[in-house]
């Protein structure tokens, strides 16, 4: 993958030629180098300073080759002496790459003089780590009585953010540049092989391969100047070399799976018998049919593959890959293999989409028609929803889809509806045959088979479920629970007679005009009417009947009253054992204590339950009223009342002190924390100024008119305090207070 790109401008400088510096006096056998200042062009006088000006590149790194030349004591330039530069190399290992590369830059020339490794006993030119005074080398120009070539120890310092690729090729560059000195060049200017600046990455480096360099070191220019000191053909280098050996072409590559063939995709070759040490097979992943790997460059001018191209690198003795992501793409893949510098040969290709599990199928149980919305159906689909959705493809009848079409994209078909409620589809086909597939959330396939329904005649509606019928007590109606499909189903009710219960729906009567409203029926001077419930379609089928014969109300015992409880200003909540199903609680607050209900009409006094506990029974009453007893009975849906249980109201417990905190106020609103039992108490809150809390709570004052902004959190008892205050930094007064209007103890907090 390509390295991030550095903010470096990288110079190398290879400075003057010493001729052109200062003149030099050399004794036989000595030789003075001329060591000239290290130039870095980015601060160089007058030029612009980049870190000013927000160039990028704004750390220039010298390469100093400073007075890298060292000339003869006769200040001319002698060329070599017959045909070959026999030579003695001492370099670290780290160096030979650069400096195997520099000697072949000028043996493959063909110029009339080569450089010859000999022992060192028989070398006319010694290269070593040496004194280059600060620069990264230092040679002899031309030839003369000794000849050597030394190099720093920092040769291959790295260069920021650039590979260690690139520093050894720029090396190999300044060990060639070193050579051309030996030959008797001299410096020159631009990006050629003599110049005594280097600019980096402006000089290219690298070729326009992955894991190439440009091996045309020794350019025209050079190679013009040494032909014509020694003869020889002039034979220029390709344009690019692998950096290292590059491996053959793999033999035996096939691939085979993906999504036509449903199966993953795998990749296979026959393991090469000696791959390159540390080679691999690249894996390419390029988005698109069309198989295209592009290739850009890095800062330093490497090739490597563009963003969009994925690399996956494999052992190349295992002599397959297998598809390991789960999505459906398609893409060319590639395959090839490569040396540790990523060159290989051009890659095996091919154009698939990526395998994945198709899911499976859906179930339907029924489709029906939706009542009054022609083109509407409800379906009862169950599929495995993890990650799966569901689709419904609409064709005319007797054409129903068994397979997804091919290029019908899935967004435009896919239904939904919470688990357990029926699907709702829409078409404009009449009497579509409807198809209903399974599709991966991420898009990428369907189920391979559908699951069908071809719409035609209706079939009847399921009955509906009815849980219980009550005489409404003191009227000529009565109530029912009943649950149907009202989506594909209406509910009608036939009032017949004691023992004249209708099974069957009667031909010719209008179901419309035995639509029960609000969850009730009118049975006039019936006294023991028999219901009969049925369900109709949307072409008019009924179901069965469900029959329910209504008989004499039991007689109602005496409840069984656990306890009875008041807020301030709020209801009665009394918690009463009975049989909810068949009896009702009534009560009225200045009953007394009865045991024998009055002749009132107990319809009238039924209590209802709380909207947050169906368990718990209310009765609302004045705030003002305080009775000493209460009594409570049941009757029954004949109107049948009970025996009475009575419940003395004791004195309201005493109001607790509040224990307030976590008070904080913000832009007039001020929010706290306390317990307190709110089916017991109510908070009044008196404000004052700064400083000016209240110490008890005013005589004679009703606590309602200074009751807080509150609510339950629903954890036990935690009340959440919330209400708005006028003073910047208020002093709140907090009080607890009974049913009875008693105020408890004062709690005080300045803000």
């Amino acid at each position: 993958m390509p390295r991030p790109r550095s903010a470096s401008l990288v110079v190398a400088v290879l400075a003057t030629l010493a001729v052109l510096a200062v003149p030099l006096a050399l004794s036989q056998g000595a030789a003075t180098a001329a060591r000239g200042a290290v130039v870095h062009t980015a601060d160089s006088a007058g030029a612009p300073d980049p870190e000013a000006s927000g160039d990028p590149r704004v750390a220039p790194v010298a390469r100093p080759l400073a007075g890298d030349g060292v000339l003869p004591s006769r200040a001319s330039i002698r060329k070599w002496p017959g045909r070959t530069i026999p030579y003695w190399v001492k370099l670290p290992d780290k160096f030979m790459w650069s400096f195997r590369a520099a000697i072949r830059a000028w043996n493959d020339t063909g110029l009339d003089m080569t450089f010859k490794q000999v022992p060192k006993s028989k070398a006319k030119l010694r290269i070593f780590v040496g004194d280059t005074g600060g620069s990264d080398g230092l040679a002899t120009v031309g030839y003369q009585g000794s000849n050597w070539v030394h190099l720093s120890s920092g040769l291959l310092n790295a260069i920021p953010s650039a590979s260690e690729a690139y520093v050894r090729v720029v090396a190999a560059h300044i060990i060639t540049h070193e050579l051309g000195h030996n030959l008797g060049l001299e410096h020159t200017d631009g990006c050629h092989l003599m110049t005594p600046i280097l600019y980096l990455p402006d000089c290219p480096m690298m070729a326009d391969r992955i894991g190439y360099y440009a091996c045309r070191v020794v350019d025209a220019q050079a190679l013009d100047r040494t032909v014509n000191l020694y003869g020889g053909t002039r034979r220029l280098a390709a344009k690019a070399c692998p950096l290292d050996p590059a491996p053959q072409a793999l033999p035996g590559v096939d691939f085979a799976g993906g999504l036509a063939a449903d199966k993953p995709i795998a990749i296979t070759w026959t393991p090469p018998s000696n791959p390159p040490p540390g080679g691999k097979v690249d894996v390419l992943i390029a988005p698109g049919a069309t198989c295209n790997f592009p290739i850009v460059k890095d800062y330093w001018g490497e090739a490597t593959y563009s963003d969009n191209v994925r690399i996956l690198r494999v052992d190349p003795t295992a002599g397959v890959w297998h598809q390991t992501f789960t999505y459906v793409d398609t893409n060319c893949y590639g395959v090839q293999p490569v040396n540790q510098s990523g060159a290989g040969p051009s890659p095996v290709t091919k154009a698939l989409t990526s395998w994945v599990q198709a899911p499976a199928p859906p179930t339907v149980e029924v489709v029906r028609r939706a009542l009054g919305s022609p083109g509407d159906y409800f379906a009862g689909v169950t599929w495995p929803r993890d990650k799966v959705n569901l689709a419904v493809l609409s064709r005319p009848a007797g054409q129903c889809a068994t397979t997804w079409p091919d290029g019908e994209p899935f967004a435009k078909h896919l239904v939904y509806a919470p688990a357990g409620d029926p699907v709702q589809i829409h078409t404009d086909v009449t009497d579509p045959c409807l198809s209903f597939f399974t599709v991966r959330q991420d898009g990428g396939r369907a189920s391979k088979t559908a699951a069908t329904w071809q719409v035609g005649e209706e079939p009847a509606p399921a009955p509906p479920v009815v849980s219980s019928v009550r005489h409404v007590v003191g009227s000529d109606r009565y109530s029912f629970t009943a649950t149907w499909d009202y989506n594909v189903a209406r509910l009608a009710v036939l009032v017949q007679p004691e023992g004249s219960c209708a099974t069957t729906w009667p031909a010719g009567e209008d179901p419309l005009a035995h639509e029960p409203i609000g969850g009730e029926v009118d049975a006039p001077g019936l006294v023991r009417p028999c219901l009969s419930f049925f369900t109709f379609n949307a072409t008019g089928g009924a179901s069965a009947a469900v029959v329910r014969q209504v008989t004499a109300a039991p007689a109602p015992g005496a409840p069984t009253i656990t306890s009875v409880t008041r807020a301030p200003g709020g209801p009665f909540r009394i918690h009463a054992n009975f049989d909810a199903t068949r009896f009702s609680l009534v009560s009225q607050v200045d009953s007394g204590c009865i045991t024998t209900w009055s002749d009132l009409d107990p319809s009238a006094y039924v209590l209802q339950p709380a909207w947050d506990d169906p368990t718990v029974f209310e009765m609302y009453a004045d705030p003002s009223a305080h009775p000493d007893c209460l009594s409570f009975f049941l009757v029954n849906d004949d109107g049948v009342v009970g025996p009475g249980t009575t419940w003395p109201v004791p004195a309201a417990p005493a109001p607790p002190t509040l224990s307030v905190t976590g008070l904080t106020i913000d832009s007039g609103y001020v929010q706290g924390v306390t317990n307190l039992d709110l089916d017991l108490f109510a908070i009044a809150v008196i404000e004052g100024a700064q400083g000016s809390c209240v110490s008890s709570f005013p005589a004679g004052e009703d606590p309602a008119t200074y009751q807080a902004s509150y609510y339950a959190t629903g954890t036990g008892t935690q009340v959440r305090i919330d209400m708005s205050v006028t003073h910047a930094h208020p002093c709140l007064a907090f009080f607890a207070y009974n049913a009875d209007g008693v105020v408890g103890a004062v709690t005080k907090k300045q803000l």
